[in-house]
């Protein structure tokens, strides 16, 4: 790595490193989480619609279009519950990292260090207020393990009581008055998979849970010895007789009590109130499992969601007679949650909303056959991202094989696509006209951006090894290919990157290849490698050079390599070579963005070329997070997480312009600039000009003036010793001046 020439004593930049004045907002949020969640879905008082998705909680108004976001949490999300006033929100995340430990300097600019709790990074439950995202509580930052798996409200006490079952080995089931912290009673509530737990609406000392091989039915007792009580758990297991099953996906409340359950079996159960026996079944309502359930309480009929046949099913009062059914597309995947949509006031009639097991959100009014798809997101490993080289779009692939085109204006697809292969880069040819879809076995597929019609596919190397990186040189004439074999593939492009002939193999690296940038003339090209390599090459020759102080000036096109001197400064005090997995400059190059392993999306000022320079950080990402790239016009930033299968477009938020900044002559002709009192002529002119413009406009104005009244050593023509002057009116003096500043300022514009 060496410096520009231009730079002092050709090391790292000596001056103070600062933070950039842009920021980032989260604008919007693709995909929702239900491969893996359940009821995770609400209906809050205000009509939006609540659910999360990696670490964020996302607040979704479907008559507006618009997306609110809770970023409190610093891991994924795993459940969430609304409280029955619907305003309070509770959700549970898993354990996070302790990046105290591992990277210090970060401390300084992560907003999470400044919490006074030092278990905040461990699994914790937060209660937040969802009109002003404020939090209000956390709970059990000392005493969960894993994870939460499963959070609800009590109901008739006004919302006390939390529960929270802790995602350990032992399922331990804890109960919380929130408000204060204290832990009330625990207890293990299985040792096998526990999936969903509420309170009963009708008593706060009884709770349900359910989950494989479970069904239990929880009692709060009090033991009271003089002034002080003791709280503690005791369970009955439902008898299920001849309807075991092998798991309980979901449960619900009738307005009399009653416990209503679907299970593997496709069963719809239910259970009198107070009970452990069945009281009536459905058995066989759905070919596979019940995944989700919910009581409408405007008709008290039963809506019921299928994983496998993708039905959900609207049952009568007795839940054994069909009135309604719809169908879901295969693409949308079974049914995970539903929630009604009653309080919107945009839909007539009954309203469902259905969180699909393909992390889909759909809409379905019961009066209609047909579900509306209200967000896709993906559904499987998220590496793949590409932006659009004119527009503001950009396409996502994932290890499904799905590539979907977005448009960020409208945070719709254009279009979507299914693959053969698992997906794992994409490039767009400088034409715009053609995108390139790399895969894991070393495919790649030549498509039509508009269409997304196939035109080719091509083989690199010989093993089917992944390829990471796709790179066109800024001309489009040359396609450089990174593969996991080691090497680097180059293509010359013909027919405006519709056919491509393979050249060349460049070898050298010693481990697979991750990142790819072309010079802006074409003639060079960087990359990296998984072992911490940054090698330069010669397109021309097709060789790698040697001498890399070569490069030092060379002005790179794009800006994804991940060593180097322009940004060496994003890697922290501690930090190993896998912590960053992604960076991508601005088109401005203004600004540089990093991809972290923490979840975290961190944002520079470009070069970054000081030692640990500081940085906004921001969270929002569940996992790793595994490629980032800013849009056209450098507007938007997109981020993918991997695991998480999450979307994240952050709007550049850029400082208010001064409104000195911005000069027309239109705003010369607005009379109350034009008018001013003569004690304040100058101030009003200033503010046409920034500061040192005006002040050297003011000094050009007042030199000219003293010059025109007073020309030393210009003896007078008509005079050898002329009289004496009358001293000059200071109003004239002023108009005159104020004169030539205005015909100064129309010239210089």
């Amino acid at each position: 790595m060496f410096a520009p020439s231009d730079s002092a004593d050709h090391g790292p930049a000596k001056k103070e490193p600062t933070l950039p004045t842009e920021m980032l907002r989260a604008e919007w949020v693709y995909g929702y989480r239900g491969r893996d969640c359940a009821d995770n879905l609400h209906e809050l008082g205000s009509g939006e619609i609540v659910y999360n998705i990696a670490s964020v909680v996302v607040l979704y108004d479907p008559r507006a279009g618009t997306q609110r976001h809770y970023l409190g949490h610093n891991s994924s999300i795993q459940c969430l519950a609304v409280h029955p006033a619907g305003v309070l929100v509770t959700s549970g995340q898993v354990m996070g990292v302790n990046r105290r430990e591992q990277i210090a300097v970060y401390e300084k600019f992560d907003g999470f260090y400044g919490t006074p709790d030092p278990n905040w990074y461990k699994p914790h439950v937060r209660v937040w207020d969802s009109k002003t995202l404020q939090t209000l509580a956390v709970i059990g930052g000392d005493k969960l393990q894993f994870g939460v798996c499963a959070v609800s409200f009590s109901v008739s006490d006004g919302g006390g009581r939390v529960l929270a079952v802790d995602d350990s080995p032992g399922k331990i089931l804890t109960v919380w008055d929130w408000k204060n912290g204290d832990l009330l009673c625990e207890a293990v509530a299985t040792r096998d998979l526990l999936e969903t737990a509420a309170f009963h609406p009708m008593d706060s000392d009884l709770i349900v849970t359910a989950g494989k091989n479970h069904l239990g039915f929880w009692t709060i007792k009090k033991i009271t010895a003089g002034s002080s009580s003791k709280a503690f758990l005791t369970m009955k297991k439902g008898l299920f007789a001849e309807h075991q099953a092998k798991f309980v996906h979901c449960l619900d409340f009738g307005l009399n009590g009653d416990v209503i359950t679907g299970d593997s079996k496709g069963s719809i159960l239910v259970w009198k109130k107070g009970c452990n026996r069945i009281s009536h079944s459905n058995a066989g309502a759905h070919k596979g499992g019940i995944m989700a359930l919910r009581v409408l309480t405007s008709d008290v009929t039963l809506v019921t969601g299928g994983g496998k046949d993708r039905r959900v099913v609207v049952w009568d009062r007795s839940y054994t007679r069909q009135l309604r059914e719809c169908k879901l597309d295969r693409t949308l995947g079974g049914v995970r949650s539903i929630c009604t949509a009653d309080r919107s006031q945009m839909f007539s009639g009954n309203s469902l909303f259905l969180g699909t097991l393909s992390n889909a959100l759909c809409h379905w009014t019961l009066d209609l056959e047909t579900v509306e798809p209200a967000a896709k997101g993906h559904a499987d490993e998220l590496w793949g991202l590409a932006a659009h080289p004119r527009k503001a779009q950009f396409v996502t692939c994932d290890y499904s094989g799905l590539v979907v085109l977005w448009e960020s204006k409208t945070h719709q697809p254009v279009w979507r696509t299914q693959l053969k292969f698992a997906a794992q880069s994409a490039q767009f040819h400088p034409s715009e006209e053609i995108l390139l879809i790399g895969t894991t076995t070393g495919r790649w597929y030549c498509m039509d951006a508009s269409s997304a019609a196939v035109i080719e596919e091509h083989q690199s190397g010989e093993d089917n090894k992944q390829l990471d990186c796709l790179r066109f040189s800024p001309d489009g004439a040359i396609l450089a290919v990174g593969s996991h074999d080691n090497h680097i593939y180059l293509y010359n492009v013909e027919n405006h990157g519709k056919s491509y002939k393979k050249t060349t193999r460049l070898s050298g690296h010693s481990s697979f290849v991750t990142h790819l940038d072309f010079s802006t003339d074409g003639r060079y090209m960087q990359s990296t490698s998984g072992d911490y390599e940054l090698l330069y090459w010669d397109v021309a020759a097709r060789s790698q050079l040697q001498f890399k102080s070569a490069m030092r000036d060379v002005t790179w096109n794009t800006q994804t390599c991940v060593f180097g001197f322009h940004v060496f400064g994003m890697w922290q005090q501690g930090a190993d070579g896998h912590d960053i997995l992604s960076c991508a400059a601005s088109g401005s190059r203004a600004l540089l963005a990093s991809a972290d392993t923490h979840g975290k999306v961190n944002l520079f000022t470009f070069p970054c070329s000081t030692f640990q320079a500081p940085g906004h950080v921001y969270p929002g990402h569940g996992s790793h997070v595994t490629s980032v790239m800013f849009l056209r016009g450098d507007d938007w930033l997109i981020s993918t997480g991997g695991m998480d299968c999450s979307v994240i477009q952050w709007q550049v938020v850029r400082p208010a312009p001064k409104q000195s900044a911005k000069r027309t002559h239109k705003d010369y002709n607005k009379p109350s600039r034009l008018r001013p009192s003569s004690t304040s002529m100058l101030s009003a002119i200033e503010e046409f000009l920034p500061e040192n413009e005006c002040r050297s406009a003011e000094k050009a104005a007042v030199s000219d003036a003293s010059t025109q009244t007073s020309r030393p050593g210009s003896p007078d023509k008509t005079s050898r010793h002329p009289s004496p002057q009358p001293p000059p009116d200071p109003a004239q003096e002023e108009k005159k001046m104020i004169q030539q500043l205005v015909d100064s300022l129309f010239l210089n514009n």
